[in-house]
């Protein structure tokens, strides 16, 4: 299944004028006002229960008119099939000494590197998919099979992640720490394991297999996005690890379902060209 570059335009349609008026007139439409309508033999045809035009019959909807977003829901679907719940995960370790190792490391972090670093951490709170594609030059309609893997490989992180942090439920170290001063407000949800770093790792993962120079450059996003998430006092350094491991662990899960095999072969011709 590939994709469409072109989406987002439908409700376009119909904006384009008043062409085939000739001969047309104002008709009137059960119910409806008067109206001049551009194929006014259409009308014939629910008049006279009659086509004037021949129906396209047999015809799938085409592969490449799947836009990426709808693609990854399918691949989503297909990967919740798998048995990706039964992964093992590691609790989080929570005895008192562990925990106040981290917030210490996470204290580190408070003066320069939240300065530096603050911009990019609000922005990637919004959404770090984007990096991936600006990065790379990837959008929805240039390398689109390759945005569809990055999208596709977000969803699956996601769910995955959520999975986890409800089995686990493990505090923020905001709400462990209240002194940490988190630099955004703490999310409404657990925090073990990182989602950031459960997306970023198994989008980084999955993207290396469409082209061995991406290797280098979208694993180090997903390490720095990770470490932007405890610099903001949102997670443990152990709930970024557990994230990475997890996306080491589901990515085969993910590469063997049929949809997503398929967009990486896809994905893997559009850097061919290069």
């Amino acid at each position: 299944m590939a994709r469409s570059p072109g989406e987002g335009n439908e409700g376009n349609e119909g904006n384009e004028g008043n062409e085939g008026n000739e001969g047309a007139g104002a008709r009137q439409i059960a119910g409806l006002a008067p109206t001049t309508f551009p194929m006014a033999k259409a009308l014939d045809d629910l008049a006279g229960n009659t086509l004037k035009f021949p129906l396209l019959l047999g015809r799938d909807y085409p592969e490449t008119s799947w836009a990426p977003q709808w693609i990854a829901q399918v691949v989503l679907a297909e990967f919740g099939g798998t048995e990706w719940r039964t992964v093992d995960v590691p609790a989080p370790d929570l005895h008192k000494s562990a925990v106040t190792a981290e917030i210490r490391k996470l204290l580190g972090h408070i003066s320069l590197d939240r300065l530096r670093n603050g911009p990019e951490i609000v922005t990637q709170a919004q959404g770090a998919s984007a990096y991936f594609g600006n990065i790379l030059d990837v959008r929805p309609t240039y390398r689109p099979n390759t945005w569809a893997i990055i999208v596709s490989a977000f969803n699956v992180g996601q769910m995955v992640a959520m999975h986890f942090k409800a089995k686990f439920n493990r505090a923020r170290p905001g709400q462990v720490y209240p002194a940490l001063a988190p630099l955004l407000s703490t999310p409404g949800h657990p925090s073990y394991p990182s989602g950031h770093a459960t997306q970023t790792w198994l989008t980084a993962l999955c993207l290396e297999e469409v082209c061995a120079d991406l290797e280098g450059p979208v694993k180090a996003l997903a390490m720095q996005i990770a470490l932007n998430r405890e610099i903001a006092g949102l997670h443990y350094p152990s709930d970024s690890a557990a994230g990475r491991a997890i996306a080491e662990k589901v990515k085969p899960l993910l590469m063997e379902t049929p949809t997503f095999a398929k967009l990486i072969e896809l994905a893997q011709a559009e850097w061919e060209k290069r």
